[in-house]
């Protein structure tokens, strides 16, 4: 009877460590649009992280970013989908807009900087973003319609920190003039830009 547990055990792990063995990899691949601080502001917010004392594992300042809108989660790079989403941003003329952050909050998940208002323009950026890409991403049965609602202006400084209710701090801001395609590889910290789109200035 041991004999056959052990027997069974050993059949269930080995696909497990087939895989292992032959390198394969199980990093998550997420595409994002993104936009991220020039390197005055970025300094500014990893000051104010460093001498905040609300994080265990600070953002590394070059990862520093807003997220405008999500494209999915991969088991691999999705080369195509990468290719298309560029096509469809190639010739697209979408104005820039204001971003103000004044507001920190915190806890055991993540310590973010957000504004204390609705930002209008970042909001008519992901719109103009989404209806743009509708159509590409509805095969993926992703309403891009929903990033307004659900993707809020915000720019996570770090994790494992203690938990802080929503209180002012002095606000960084910066104009986003332009738009980053952005492969992130889960849990390995590493962002893969892909395309740089610039918007439009008055």
């Amino acid at each position: 009877m041991a004999e056959a547990m052990v027997s069974s055990i050993h059949c269930m792990c080995l696909p497990f460590v087939l895989l292992l063995a032959q390198g394969c990899d199980m990093t998550e691949h997420r595409l994002f649009l993104l936009a991220y601080p020039p390197v005055g502001v970025a300094g500014e917010i990893s000051r104010f992280r460093d001498a905040s004392g609300l994080v265990r594992r600070p953002v590394p300042d070059e990862r520093l970013h807003t997220t405008i809108g999500m494209a999915g989660t991969f088991d691999k790079s999705p080369r195509v989908l990468i290719a298309r989403i560029r096509d469809r941003l190639t010739g697209c003329s979408l104005p820039s807009c204001r971003i103000v952050l004044d507001t920190i909050i915190g806890g055991p998940k993540s310590a973010l900087l957000k504004p204390s208002e609705r930002l209008p323009g970042f909001e008519a950026l992901q719109a103009g973003l989404a209806r743009r890409l509708a159509a590409t991403l509805a095969d993926l049965g992703m309403d891009v319609a929903l990033w307004v609602r659900r993707i809020k202006p915000h720019v996570t400084i770090g994790y494992d920190g203690p938990p802080v209710p929503a209180q002012p701090v002095e606000p960084v801001s910066w104009t986003i003039d332009r738009v980053f395609l952005v492969e992130s590889l889960h849990g390995r910290g590493k962002h893969i830009v892909h395309a740089t789109h610039p918007l439009t200035t008055d």
